[in-house]
């Protein structure tokens, strides 16, 4: 059960980020029990932001929880809190224009997924003269069946007109 209510219609689900704690960005770029500890801190620090970001883009309640747990297992997947340097700038932007990469990733996914998933195409003219192919070789089956069924439908009614040997 999800503590995260729906937003309310009206409401823009601006959610302040917390100001980011450096230490804590560093300690969870180890692989300690310390690193682990501050990595989830960090991640339900920064989890109810990212997720109101994406409900400002439109996406329901539900998607938007699914999207925002998908950022986070991709950026812990791909290690990417391990390049983060207090030098090179503010935390907040880094998790958001990933996230806005994320988001655009997922969008041309699920496009791809409805062209086919990269499936090749064939192009309908290919298509018909496959078509026509198919059909004369029915037709030559056909043409070719002809003849036995003919001669089964002959020995059929030769037979059903017989009348019962007992």
């Amino acid at each position: 059960m999800s503590t995260i209510e729906p937003l309310a219609p009206g409401q823009n689900g601006a959610v302040a980020f917390a100001t980011t704690r450096w230490s804590l960005v560093l300690t969870a770029q180890g692989e300690s029990r310390a690193a682990r500890e501050a990595l989830e801190k960090l991640c339900r620090t920064y989890w109810r932001p990212l997720y109101a970001y994406v409900r400002q883009q439109g996406y329901k309640h539900e998607e938007a929880e699914d999207l925002t747990q998908g950022f986070f297992a991709t950026l812990l997947e791909r290690n990417g809190l391990d390049t983060l340097r207090r030098e090179r700038g503010r935390l907040r932007s880094f998790l958001l224009v990933s996230l806005k990469n994320f988001l655009a990733e997922e969008h041309r996914r699920t496009l791809r997924i409805k062209r086919g998933n990269g499936q090749p195409l064939i192009p309908l003219r290919r298509l018909d003269l496959h078509l026509r192919r198919r059909k004369l070789q029915l037709l030559h089956l056909g043409l070719l069946l002809r003849p036995g069924f003919a001669r089964l439908h002959r020995h059929a009614r030769l037979h059903l007109d017989e009348p019962p040997s007992c």
